[in-house]
Parts: structure tokens; C-alpha cells; sequence
């Protein structure tokens, strides 16, 4: 790829014709609310978090030599600032060992492509963890306390989600193979309650194969208006789907085919700071196996040599597209 969009190439009657940036990719992962890429890292590094809950659906979907033959891609979307030199360190690493990877940081999901979206976070490890454009009662709680963490914000750009899964992943030449397999996440800490229905609408979501998510509706406590909309949505996601897709739709003049989307509320939190600690049960115990592995809290080694001290020629600043 030489541009963050996919790259022209000619069409037999001369027009041009766009490539979608997972051209090639039989399998493709879409990790939208990124974070510290651990989800990422599970993808693809999995010896180093044995046990994670995601594991099995990325067998399943993906098998577990799916790292090998370049056949998976995998795409991230993180708007916060934080984040970015750890990000495209993982990023120069994996595609340094011939992963087909690619993460647009500072960029958030939205409706439209561009709009600026203005999001809050802190700089803590822990509390960055939820960075995000919806109001939240932690901000407002950090911003009224004495000696806390200061809340910043910053404005970022928005990706048209469901543009980006019709154009870049549903159209590649490989969507209609048999072993083809999308799997997207979703943690955007609210601004699922947009997002989820515009990628429905616009025919981006039943394409996806699986669909795992955090539902937030908590964040929406003080607003009741918006809280039941959530609690609606989730119920229907989790309660109805995905039947209810094409009862709903059924007397438009286009009723939307039944949907095969799995939907689960699956929230891995297994090792969510990426030092070592799984944070599941069987570690907690004092004295157990595993407990004793994680002892020293180092974060897994990146391949190729890469490392995240400031000192490593790998970071970038800015996402390149794959080649």
C-alpha cells in the first residue's frame, strides 16, 4: 500500500479501479478501541497470554497458525493521543516479520469520514483505558477531585466505520471464499450507541462474521432518553439477533437478507496493561503455576528485536499503509 486509502489500479476498461487495503487477506481482524493493542498482540503473539478469553473465538475463526502465509489482516482504530509511539512500535515490529497489520491512531470511529470529535483522557495507564468522546461520570469525578489525575482532551478525526468495512474488507476479492472470516471488536466506551446501528443500516454489519463488544450503557446513567435507546440496542443485539434483522426489515422494498453475524459481549480484560499479569482467576491464587510465571511483570517481547524503549528505531509517529 502507499497511501492510508487503498491504491488505484486499472480495470479492464481502463478506469481506474480501487484495491482494498485487505486485498489478499482470506481472514481479517478489525479492532476498533484499540488501547494499548493488546487484543492485537493476542492475535498474533498468543504463547504470551495463554488462557486469554478471545483465544478460542481467533482459533476458531482464524485457525492457530493463522500468523503464517500472510493470509489474515488486521486493522486498528485508537483515538487516543497516549498511545501512539507504543502503537506504531507494535506496528513496525509486526510488519517487520511479515504481519500484514495496520493501525490508525489519533483516529476514532464515527458515521463520517473527518468530522473532528473531541475525546477525554489522562495519561494514566489505568484511566486511559477508557478514554473516550462520550461524557463520563470518572472524568467528572477526576476533573471535581482534589490531587487527581488532570483530564485532558483533544479533537480527532472520525473514520467512516462502515465505509471502511464496505470498501476495505467486505470488497476484497477474497470475501467470498469459503475459509473467509471477518471478526471485529468493538470498544469505543459509548459511541457504540451511533455506530452499531449505522453499520446495520448501511449493510456493514452482516457481513462481519463475529462480533464481539463491551456495551457501556452505564455511561448513559444521566441521560435517561439515551440510557433506554442503549438498553434497547444491547437487547437486541444480544436477545434478538439475528432474526430480528430481517423481521424488521421485512415489508421495505429492500428487506435485509437474514444475517449469519454472531454477537457476543465478550470483554477480555486479560492482561489489559501488557505487563505479564493475566488478571485471570487461576493467577490470582498466591503459590499457583501460572501465578508464579507472571511474578515479574514484564511486558511479552515484540519480534524481530523491537522493543518499546524510547531508544528503538521502530516507531514512526504515523501509520504507513501495508505494502
Amino acid at each position: 500500500w502507499t497511501s492510508e486509502r487503498a491504491v488505484p489500479a486499472r480495470s479492464a476498461s481502463g478506469k481506474a479501479a480501487r484495491v482494498p487495503l485487505a486485498e489478499g487477506c482470506t481472514h481479517v481482524y478489525v479492532d476498533v478501541g484499540t488501547n494499548l493493542g493488546v487484543q492485537l498482540r493476542k492475535l498474533f503473539q498468543p504463547e504470551h497470554y495463554p488462557g486469554a478469553k478471545v483465544l478460542p473465538i481467533f482459533d476458531a475463526m482464524f485457525g492457530k497458525e493463522r500468523a503464517r502465509g500472510g493470509k489474515l489482516c488486521a486493522f486498528g482504530f485508537e483515538p487516543n493521543p497516549t498511545y501512539v509511539d507504543r502503537l506504531s512500535r507494535i506496528e513496525s515490529a509486526y510488519r517487520a516479520n511479515g504481519w500484514r497489520i495496520q493501525i490508525f491512531t489519533t483516529t476514532a470511529a464515527g458515521l463520517r469520514d473527518g468530522e473532528k470529535v473531541k475525546i477525554q483522557y489522562t495519561g494514566n495507564k489505568f484511566f486511559d483505558l477508557s478514554a473516550s468522546a462520550v461524557e463520563s461520570t470518572t472524568f467528572k469525578q477526576l476533573e471535581a477531585a482534589k490531587g487527581a489525575d488532570a483530564v485532558h482532551t483533544a479533537q480527532v478525526p472520525t473514520v467512516d466505520l462502515a465505509r471502511f468495512l464496505n470498501e476495505e474488507v467486505h470488497a476484497r476479492s477474497q470475501a467470498s471464499a469459503p475459509e473467509a472470516a471477518v471478526v471485529m471488536k468493538i470498544d469505543i466506551e459509548g459511541a457504540e450507541i451511533d455506530v452499531l446501528p449505522d453499520l446495520l443500516v448501511r449493510g456493514a454489519l452482516c457481513k462481519v462474521d463475529v462480533l464481539f463488544a463491551e456495551f457501556h450503557q452505564k455511561r448513559f446513567r444521566g441521560d435517561k432518553a439515551h440510557f433506554w435507546d442503549y438498553d434497547a440496542m444491547q437487547k437486541h443485539l444480544l436477545l434478538h439477533w439475528p432474526g430480528d434483522v430481517h423481521n424488521l426489515t421485512r415489508g421495505a422494498a429492500n428487506p435485509a437478507p437474514r444475517c449469519p453475524l454472531k454477537v457476543s459481549s465478550l470483554d477480555d480484560e486479560s492482561y489489559r496493561y501488557d505487563d505479564g499479569r493475566s488478571f485471570l482467576l487461576a493467577d490470582r491464587a498466591p503459590g499457583t503455576k501460572r501465578d508464579a510465571n507472571f511474578a515479574n511483570r514484564r511486558t511479552p517481547p515484540l519480534p524481530r528485536g523491537f522493543t518499546f524503549e524510547a531508544s528503538s528505531s521502530s516507531a514512526s509517529g504515523s501509520s504507513a499503509p501495508l505494502q
